[in-house]
C-alpha cells in the first residue's frame, strides 16, 4: 500500500488561521481530535508553525518534517516540499502523512500537489473558544476546494468538522 497524504487545519467562521504565529483560540475538543487523527503519522509543516510547537523537537509519537530554508538541527527538513514527498516514499510505507501548515504551505499543497491528496479535513472553531481577534498580524486560510463538497463528520460543542474527499 501506498502512503495517504491528507490536510488538516482549523479555522474560525472568518477563516482566521493564527495570529501573531499561534492559534487565536483554546479549544481542548479540536486539540483532541488533531492528536488522535495524526498520531502515529507523520507530519509536514513550515517553520513558523514548527517554531509555535510547545514541543522543541517536534509533535511526540509522529515523524515531524519541516520546510524551511534553514537547517533544523534533530529535525528532519527540506528546503522544498517535493524533496520532503520524495523523502517520505523512499523511507515510509503505508503512513498517513499530514500538512498540518501554516498557511502557505496549505495553500501550495491544495494548488499545485492536490493529486496527491486524500482528505482535507477542516475543524471551524465556535466563537466562543476564540480569545485573540484577527489584527495587522492575522494569518487568514481560504482555500478553493470547489469541486469536493465537504461531508460534515462531526458537530461539537466548541467545532465542527468537515472532511473532503479527493
Amino acid at each position: 500500500m501506498k502512503n495517504i497524504y491528507n490536510v488538516i487545519y482549523a479555522v474560525n467562521k472568518n477563516n482566521l488561521f493564527a495570529v501573531d504565529g499561534n492559534l487565536p483560540w483554546k479549544c481542548d475538543q479540536d486539540m483532541e481530535h488533531f492528536r488522535k487523527t495524526t498520531l502515529n503519522g507523520i507530519v509536514i509543516m513550515g517553520r513558523n508553525t514548527f517554531n509555535s510547537l510547545p514541543f522543541k523537537k517536534g509533535l511526540p509519537k509522529r515523524v515531524n518534517i519541516v520546510i524551511t530554508s534553514l537547517h533544523i538541527d534533530d529535525i528532519i527538513n527540506f528546503d522544498n516540499l517535493q524533496s520532503a514527498i520524495t523523502y517520505i516514499e523512499d523511507n515510509y510505507q503505508n503512513y498517513n502523512v499530514f500538512f498540518i501548515g501554516g498557511v502557505r504551505l496549505i495553500k501550495n499543497v491544495i494548488e499545485s500537489r492536490s493529486d496527491i491528496l486524500s482528505f482535507v479535513y477542516k475543524s471551524i472553531i465556535k466563537d466562543h473558544c476564540v480569545h485573540k481577534l484577527a489584527d495587522d498580524n492575522c494569518e487568514k486560510l481560504y482555500l478553493e476546494i470547489e469541486n469536493n463538497k465537504p461531508c460534515v463528520i462531526d458537530v461539537k460543542d466548541d467545532f465542527d468538522l468537515y472532511k473532503y474527499e479527493f
